[in-house]
This record gives C-alpha cells, sequence and structure tokens, in this order.
C-alpha cells in the first residue's frame, strides 16, 4: 500500500511541479586564464543612486588578470550611453578587450552593442538570467565600492568621492600584490606616502646643505693665505677709485699703518709716504 501511495503521488503531474524538494544544481564553469592584461573584462551597471553632479548610476568594469576596477558616473542607462561610457573610459585609455562578460540586461543584449561589438571584434558572453553569482567578481566590487563611498560620504556628492574610492581599492595589496602594482609595474604614490616622501626629501636637502656648507668652508679655508703683519709695517694702500673704474694699486707704499694687535687686523693710525 505505501508503495502504491508512493508510486502515485511520484507520477501526479501537480504534485511533482509544486512540491520541489530536490534541486538541481549545474555545475560550475571556470573562467579561462587571461593570457594578458585587459583582455577579458566584466562590466555592469550600479543604481540608482542618489542624484549627484546630474549622475545616477556607475558604470563598473573590472579586468580578470589584474583586478583592475574602473566605475563611471552615468546620467543615464541607455545602451548608446553605456557605449560611449565603455569606449572613452576603458577602451581608449587601455585597449580593445577580447571578451566581455555581462549580465542579460537590455543594454548590454541590444542590437546596437553587439554590432559595435562585432566592429570591435570583442566576443560578448552572457551568464545565467537571474544568477547574479555567475558575475561574482563585478558583483562582490559593488559591495566593497558602495561601502568605501558610504564610509566616505558626509554629503549627498558621492562623484566628488568616487576617486579616491577607486584610488584605493586599486591601491590595497591583494593576494601579495595590488591592482595597481600589476597594471602600473610598482605600486602607486598615496597622498600619505607622498607627504612622508616630501618630509623625507626636507631632511635630507637640509643635512645636504649642511654638509655642502661644511665642504665649502673648508675648502675656502684651505684656500686662504692670510695676512700676518707686524706693528709699525709699510705697507701698500690701494687709493679709492673714482665711481665706475677699478682701483688702481701703488707701485711703492704711501702709508704706515700702526696695528695695536698682530691679528686681527686694527688699524691705530696712518701716516703719510714712507
Amino acid at each position: 500500500m505505501r508503495k502504491q501511495v508512493s508510486r502515485w503521488v511520484k507520477e501526479c503531474h501537480h504534485c511533482q511541479s509544486s512540491k520541489i524538494q530536490n534541486h538541481i544544481k549545474a555545475p560550475l564553469e571556470h573562467f579561462s586564464v587571461p593570457e594578458k592584461r585587459f583582455s577579458q573584462i566584466n562590466i555592469d551597471i550600479v543604481g540608482p543612486l542618489p542624484f549627484s553632479s546630474g549622475f545616477i548610476y556607475l558604470l563598473t568594469i573590472i579586468d580578470h588578470n589584474t583586478r583592475w576596477p574602473e566605475a563611471i558616473p552615468l546620467r543615464g542607462i541607455t545602451t548608446p550611453k553605456c557605449v560611449h561610457a565603455l569606449i572613452t573610459g576603458w577602451i581608449a585609455c587601455f585597449c580593445v578587450p577580447g571578451d566581455i562578460s555581462s549580465d542579460r540586461g537590455s543594454q548590454f543584449t541590444s542590437s546596437l552593442r553587439s554590432e559595435i561589438a562585432a566592429r570591435l571584434g570583442v566576443k560578448l558572453r552572457h551568464t545565467s538570467a537571474y544568477h547574479p553569482q555567475a558575475n561574482g567578481i563585478i558583483k562582490r566590487f559593488h559591495r566593497t565600492c558602495k561601502t568605501a563611498l558610504k564610509a566616505r560620504l558626509t554629503g549627498p556628492n558621492w562623484v566628488e568621492e568616487l576617486p579616491w574610492v577607486l584610488l584605493g581599492l586599486r591601491t590595497t595589496p591583494k593576494e601579495d600584490y595590488s591592482s595597481a602594482e600589476l597594471v602600473c609595474g610598482e605600486p602607486l604614490t598615496l597622498p600619505e606616502a607622498l607627504s612622508r616622501s616630501l618630509r623625507s626629501s626636507d631632511s635630507r636637502g637640509q643635512s645636504f646643505l649642511i654638509d655642502i656648507g661644511g665642504r665649502t668652508e673648508r675648502i675656502s679655508v684651505n684656500r686662504i693665505k692670510p695676512a700676518f703683519f707686524d706693528p709699525f709695517q709699510p705697507v701698500i694702500l690701494a687709493k679709492p677709485p673714482p665711481r665706475g673704474c677699478p682701483p688702481a694699486k701703488q707701485s711703492h707704499p704711501s702709508h704706515i699703518i700702526y696695528l695695536t694687535q698682530a691679528q686681527p687686523l686694527s688699524i691705530s693710525k696712518l701716516c703719510g709716504p714712507c
């Protein structure tokens, strides 16, 4: 009896369609490892956000190889505006990617976008419908970016804070390297590092000037030949020249200087010619 009831329930179409207990999950598919930087990117749209300087959306882009993120403010999310932002904000800065992965939004599945992708030689990839986990690399970036913007905001103008948020995300080390290091080849200079570098440069410059001053003084002292005079010794004085003319030397002693002490020199009295 129990087996008959169980078989009858399993054969009931209405029961099987309304009482689903075993959910079948498709196996995960791995993204292929990009051969070079900027060859495979993911794009998505964030918004609507609070109105700021005329912008209410963000076109987000992230590179699969280096994890370099980009967020471009948008006034609307029509296909022409998204394509224009992609060309000016990413392709013009880096290169034409080989693959672009996105969800199935109308901005990414339109005929205009397919035509532009065909002309540029770009292969479009679309994730499963109603399955944001398939585009998880950029969905996770959305959460991090929103959290950072919220932490920095003191008013509604998030557009002004966006560049600083992107700078922080690009320079944050992940698995020993930041996306900025993988793109630029070396760590970027942050404002605090710049101020420390300037203070260090100032101290090094001050030390250099002190060292150079001491060297110059030693060189000058070594080149100086001090003159020693005895009291009542005849010396040759130069006449004060007319204005604009070089001083004229005298060929014979004209005056005698009486010194009160040898060093330093101090004139006690000038007499007539010898």
